[in-house]
């Protein structure tokens, strides 16, 4: 028989019953819905399949390495029965006297006993549930990561019960909708939402101090107010934004950036962890500085060799309709320009960081000099919309005069690979052979959108030969 300090509670036709138990405690009473019925479509429709890699990896791994662990309640719900509540009254007690008269507390605190008759299963968190019994079983591999004292550790526990007068079809119906309900309604943290909040992962506080400190993107007042920066969910910018990039388009080129061939590789950090790993727990700050440091240094290199990022106002940069930079009359004019387009900004990065990877002699040590010199000439890319490589293929007409164009939808991965492929021959990244370039050619015309005739197609590729940087 087990005893636990309650609160009873009710909310529809559900009574409810919110239990603290330790750690221990938990791993001994509560159970799996495929633990309690030998019918497996019942099992299955009380309880989600269990994931066995994400509790013994992710949920163990949090809980032992984060010092700051912490789970929302378990819901879980009693089979056979309920359990035996008993209320906890204040008349007896002169220190609550001023409370005896508020109807709000009368049969809300008291004690909820476990008397080994009914069998409970995690209806809620089964995964955290096994998280927690595998970091408290010798037997498991992650028992040896254990925190000191984790089983006396206490989580909160809801437990619904049946009402007196339902059988068990029809209480078995009503914990399936339950359960339906606790995973239909709940909403995860937005993207957006967890760059802004979590202080865990590494990329996400690199970001916001970026956005902090560095003399390009930093708030002249209030952060959520950046000159630079949308604060909004999304990736994607409204055509008339003056913001150059997203918040979560940032993050992703600062992941990018930073994504160098040995961390490929080899892991990140000192202990050589897989990416997502490293980002599931927070490093010391002396790393955080240092990769805050070869960031900032990567985008003070990123616009000393393409100044128009810095220089320009973006709300003029996205002009679909704008003509060829080559035809206006006055370069301040109205262009699109594909620096200032969320999709090429990614393959910007792509081509910069093969870049990083191959001029440096160390990559993995790289200096403000050894930066700017890897970056030489990305620059001098043809970055305008409405010129080859990216006209007709990421940038397409919407009309046959030619006068509304789009960004491509239809097959946008393969449109941005070939692109990417043509940009990193263009700046000596991939040397390639005379067949080979028949090839990227070959393929680069089968991909074009809305060309007339094959003389406009051999003029477009004159142009992509003549942006070869030499």
């Amino acid at each position: 028989m087990d005893v636990f300090p309650a609160m009873q509670a009710h909310m529809g036709r559900w009574t409810y019953y919110v239990i603290r138990m330790n750690m221990a405690e938990l791993s001994r009473n509560i159970r799996f819905g495929h633990d309690i019925h030998d019918n497996k479509t019942l099992s299955n429709a009380i309880q989600r399949e269990l994931d066995e890699s994400r509790s013994t990896k992710e949920i163990a791994s949090y809980l032992s390495r984060q010092q700051d662990r912490f789970f929302n309640s378990l819901v879980v719900a009693a089979i056979g029965g309920s359990p035996t509540w008993y209320p906890v009254t204040m008349e007896a007690d002169d220190r609550f006297e001023l409370f005896r008269d508020d109807n709000r507390l009368a049969d809300t605190f008291g004690v909820l006993r476990f008397d080994g008759e009914q069998e409970y299963y995690a209806l809620d968190g089964q995964h955290r549930l096994k998280g927690i019994q595998v970091l408290l079983d010798p037997s498991e591999d992650a028992h040896a990561n254990c925190p000191p004292d984790f089983n006396k550790e206490e989580i909160s526990v809801i437990c619904v019960v049946p009402e007196e007068v339902e059988t068990e079809e029809e209480f078995l119906v009503r914990y399936r909708r339950l359960f339906a309900n606790l995973n239909r309604y709940a909403k995860p943290m937005s993207f957006f939402n967890t760059i802004m909040m979590d202080e865990d992962d590494m990329l996400a506080i690199i970001t916001r101090r970026l956005v902090s400190d560095h003399s390009f993107f930093q708030a002249p007042g209030p952060q959520l107010e950046s000159d630079r920066i949308r604060m909004r969910k999304g990736k994607n910018l409204p055509p008339n934004s003056t913001y150059v990039c997203t918040l979560e388009g940032l993050y992703a080129m600062n992941s990018g950036l930073l994504t160098s061939t040995s961390r490929e590789n080899a892991g990140w950090g000192a202990s050589g962890e897989p990416f997502k790993s490293f980002l599931t727990f927070r490093p010391d700050e002396e790393t955080i500085d240092d990769f805050y440091r070869e960031l900032a240094m990567y985008w003070d290199g990123l616009l000393a060799e393409i100044p128009l990022l810095g220089t320009s106002d973006p709300a003029n940069m996205r002009k679909a309709s704008a003509p060829r930079v080559s035809e206006l009359e006055d370069p301040e004019d109205p262009q699109d320009c594909a620096l200032f387009r969320p999709i090429c900004q990614e393959l910007l990065i792509g081509v910069a960081r093969g870049l990083l990877n191959w001029r440096q002699d160390d990559p993995e040590n790289p200096t403000k000099a050894s930066i700017r010199t890897a970056l030489t000439g990305l620059g001098s890319l043809v970055w305008d919309g409405h010129s080859a490589p990216w006209r007709h293929l990421l940038f397409i007409p919407t009309n046959e005069e030619h006068t509304s164009w789009k960004m491509a939808s239809e097959e946008r991965k393969d449109r941005m690979s070939l692109t990417s492929r043509i940009l990193k021959w263009q700046i000596g990244l991939d040397e390639l052979l005379d067949e080979d370039i028949e090839e990227l050619k070959a393929e680069w015309k089968l991909m074009l959108t809305g060309i007339a005739n094959e003389a406009d197609a051999e003029a477009l590729w004159v142009e992509i030969e003549d942006g070869c940087i030499r």
